[in-house]
């Protein structure tokens, strides 16, 4: 039943009858039916003012009579008394509840009693116990309370930070007896002396859902019901006031979002007065009572509520503005569509008064099903560009309706079979927002099945975060050489970019500088997280679709582009995810010189990327010269394991002792461990727990498990700068330094694999045995000024039930990938490796490396 946010509002109109009966026998009619149509609007009334809402009574004040404490017969609970005044403005008996909350004086959080004993004050003035946590209050009547109240939750001693708070929750019965005489009035608030009196005025004519601060209104009521013939009252009541910050959604209850624009700031304009101002501020909340004329603007920082009900001036439709004669409907008849689609989001229908483009296509269910599928974007009025995205399916008697995204600029919908099922998924493109440039865009697959769409991939995903990493990532070495790589691929590529004039990365020789090869420790290339291309191809010409991907990428904190990060999408049915089927990347440099050559490679690029294949120096040899060169390369790699050494006159006895000591204080939480951001040049702070990923555990089992058991502990010098730095493997490899200068640790080195093994100062030793049917080893180096040795071996299993098993061997180098060789030459080459790794030192347990700081 539709709340009436006027209490006064009697709606009855005179009928009109045809002029159909000659005059006399119009006038014998008049007169029969005219006491019996009075005594209806008689009958209404009477009924109409029995079942007007109650009048909220108002706590006068609340003083605490004893502090908070613990119960001396149960140590589990804590009792609380409270005593206040309460009046009831009303006319009429009222049965009311209460309750009693507090704030704890530490945490600051509210906590509710439930009432255990009710006392009122008698004539005598003595405080009389009621058998029940129900209080009757006479009408016109002021009573003192006191309250007794317990909280059977708690088991400590709690101190508050002021008087125990009383609420009414609610009149418990329907009033009874005559309404005021005459409600008419034409009242401001400025003419209330007492604060209560004001707000007991205010609650003749509004609905009260909780207690309020302060007020300023302006009241103008006409009170049509004494009128010979009974008819509607007029109102206008505009109201500025506000409420307790846990209330303000009490107010809004029953009510739908609006526009700013279907709002008039000016309605409250001449409430404010000195004591009592305000300005809307950008983040208000706008709502509006379906079917009335009722509107609520929330200013949730001020915890003010800004009210509006008039049946005098109303304000303009949006439907009836100039929007709609410059941008008209596309799509006519398809007002329950627009209904569906302001009800999914929650806004007024007057908000969403017409919708614009639609593709219509009729697909077929895994059943056979025929359905027909019609996307269209509901618009708001005030913005041309900005509508909500709708998916309407129809079919097998039913239609089902679903917002697509919370709203966006522009949206593309493609047909494709992506699961390889048979069935066409609904592909769906958002551009989400226009600023920064390059926009933001929401991607998604729906899956139709039972005639509803089921989301199967959105990248950002539901909450609006949680994007699709497609694992691109930057490394810099000398000649501003620039090394793109994608870590699910293997895909690199590399070009010459010098950069922008006084790039701290390099210096003028093209070497990397302490900065650069800071930096390079991270992964600090920018791809932006949103797809700005998100098509379907079907790039193997087998009739499943992959998606085709795009993302632009940045430097130097996203301010200076650097090309185009490209992926191939794939859906694995027997995981239901995607995952990276292909990577490409194209440089800007490719293109500077000539505009035109560019807009005219980008777009080859665009639509031919994923069909071309990476140019590789192995495809210039035949299979013997291609195995010579790749094996010469991993003979003259010098695999033996680095130790540089410790700079004496840098670092002694006591400063050891002070390294050793900042990194304990690390590992143990006691000091936080400064990290990049995500993608960025920035630091921030966090715990060393939440580096390994292990907040789950309690401080005990993180030293017991993480700590201990599953840590093994290099202390070298990783870098070769003289000083020391503390390489942990921990289901990957972390590499801590400390800055004297900053007393800060942070991390330099994050292999969050649990692959890779430490082998020597820059030296990374992998070992991936899970692969189905391979086994891949790898070794990477690394010197001072970010130039990298690479070398890879890898196993094949193959099975035939005719000839039966049997395995591949493969080498590959920075030059050379996957290249094919007898086993007995990988054998050859792989002890080179095999050899130097077994030189690695020995790691250090906790206990032997923080022997002299760690506390059992």
């Amino acid at each position: 039943m539709q709340e009436q946010d006027n209490k006064r509002q009697d709606r009855t109109r005179k009928p009109r009858f045809p002029d159909r009966c000659p005059p006399v026998r119009k006038k014998r009619l008049i007169l029969i039916l005219l006491p019996l149509f009075l005594l209806i609007l008689l009958l209404l009334y009477y009924k109409a003012g029995n079942h007007k809402e109650l009048i909220r009574p108002v706590v006068l004040d609340s003083k605490p009579v004893g502090m908070i404490w613990p119960d001396s017969d149960n140590g589990k609970r804590n009792t609380a008394q409270a005593s206040f005044s309460i009046k009831n403005p009303s006319s009429k008996s009222q049965n009311v509840t209460f309750q009693i909350t507090y704030d704890l004086l530490l945490s600051e959080k509210h906590f509710t009693f439930d009432i255990e004993h009710l006392y009122v004050e008698d004539e005598e003035g003595t405080f009389r116990e009621l058998p029940d946590t129900v209080l009757e209050i006479p009408g016109n009547t002021t009573l003192s309370v006191r309250i007794t109240a317990v909280d059977h939750e708690s088991s400590m001693e709690l101190t508050t930070r002021g008087a125990p708070e009383v609420r009414i929750i609610s009149p418990n019965t329907e009033n009874s007896g005559e309404l005021p005489e005459n409600y008419t009035t034409d009242t401001r608030s400025t003419v209330f002396q007492d604060r209560d009196e004001k707000l007991a005025f205010l609650s003749r004519y509004l609905e009260m859902p909780s207690e309020m601060i302060d007020a300023a209104y302006h009241i103008v009521y006409q009170d049509n019901s004494k009128g010979r013939v009974p008819g509607p009252s007029d109102y206008d009541i505009r109201a500025a006031f506000t409420v307790e910050a846990d209330d303000l959604s009490l107010w809004t209850k029953d009510m739908k979002k609006i526009l700013p624009e279907q709002v008039d700031p000016g309605w409250w304009e001449d409430l404010k007065t000195s004591g009592f101002t305000w300005d809307i501020p950008s983040d208000a909340e706008y709502y509006k009572r379906p079917g009335s004329e009722s509107y609520i603007v929330i200013c949730p920082d001020l915890h003010l509520i800004l009210k509006m009900v008039s049946s005098l001036s109303l304000p303009l439709s949006l439907e009836d503005s100039a929007a709609l004669e410059e941008f008209p409907e596309e799509l006519f008849g398809y007002d329950q569509f627009k209904t569906l689609a302001a009800d999914s989001l929650g806004y007024d229908h007057s908000a969403v008064p017409y919708i614009r483009t639609a593709m219509t296509e009729t697909v077929h269910a895994a059943d056979g099903t025929e359905l027909t599928l019609i996307c269209y974007r509901a618009m708001f009025c005030n913005s041309p560009l900005y509508g909500i995205p709708v998916l309407v399916i129809s079919g097998n008697g039913g239609t089902s309706c679903t917002v697509l995204c919370d709203g966006s600029y522009g949206d593309k919908w493609y047909l494709a079979d992506i699961d390889g099922d048979g069935q066409d998924e609904l592909l769906m493109h958002h551009l989400i927002s226009i600023t920064g440039g390059a926009g933001a865009y929401e991607s998604d697959i729906y899956r139709i099945s039972d005639g509803s769409p089921a989301k199967i991939f959105g990248s950002p995903e539901w909450d609006g975060d949680n994007y699709f990493d497609t694992y691109f990532t930057l490394h810099l070495s000398e000649g501003y050489t620039h090394t793109v790589q994608n870590g699910s691929t293997g895909f690199y590529t590399t070009f010459t970019r010098k950069g922008l004039e006084g790039n701290p990365y390099f210096d003028a020789d093209g070497n990397l500088t302490d900065e650069g090869r800071e930096n390079n420790e991270t992964d600090w290339l920018s791809a932006d997280p949103y797809f700005y291309l998100f098509t379907p191809v079907d790039a193997d010409g087998d009739g499943v679709f992959e998606i085709m991907t795009a993302q632009y990428t940045y430097l130097y904190g996203r301010s200076d582009g650097l090309g185009a990060a490209y992926t191939l999408l794939k859906w694995d049915s027997g995981m239901e995810r995607m995952y990276i089927m292909k990577a490409g990347f194209w440089p800007y440099e490719d293109h500077e010189e000539d505009d035109q050559e560019y807009f005219e490679r980008w777009e080859e690029y665009e639509n031919t990327w994923y069909k071309k294949n990476q140019p590789d120096l192995g495809d210039l040899l035949d299979s013997r010269a291609l195995i010579k060169a790749a094996s010469d390369q991993i003979r003259a790699i010098d695999f033996h394991v680095r130790q540089f050494p410790i700079n004496d006159s840098l670092y002694d006895a006591e400063t050891d002792k002070i390294y050793r000591e900042a990194f304990y204080k690390a590992v143990t939480n006691q000091k936080p461990v400064l990290c990049r951001a995500y993608r960025s040049l920035d630091y921030e702070e966090d715990t060393y727990q939440n580096i390994l990923r292990s907040e789950y555990l309690s401080d005990q089992e993180f030293l017991r498990q993480e700590l201990k058991q599953d840590s093994s502990y290099y202390y070298t010098d990783y870098d070769g700068d003289g000083l020391p730095e503390l390489i942990v493997r921990n289901m990957g490899l972390y590499g801590l330094k400390y800055d004297p200068d900053q007393d800060q640790v942070y991390l330099f080195l994050s292999v969050y694999s649990s692959y890779g093994y430490y082998m020597g100062a820059g030296q990374i030793f992998w070992h991936n045995p899970c692969l189905a049917s391979k086994d891949m080893y790898s070794y990477e180096s690394e010197d001072r000024n970010g130039n990298r040795v690479f070398v890879g071996f890898k196993t094949v299993f193959h099975w035939d039930d005719d000839v039966g098993s049997s395995e591949s061997y493969y080498i590959s180098t920075m030059d050379y990938s996957d290249v094919e060789v007898s086993q007995k030459l990988w054998e050859e080459l792989f002890s080179l490796l095999q050899e130097a790794r077994s030189k690695t030192p020995e790691p250090e347990t906790y206990e032997e490396f923080f022997k002299d700081f760690y506390k059992e």
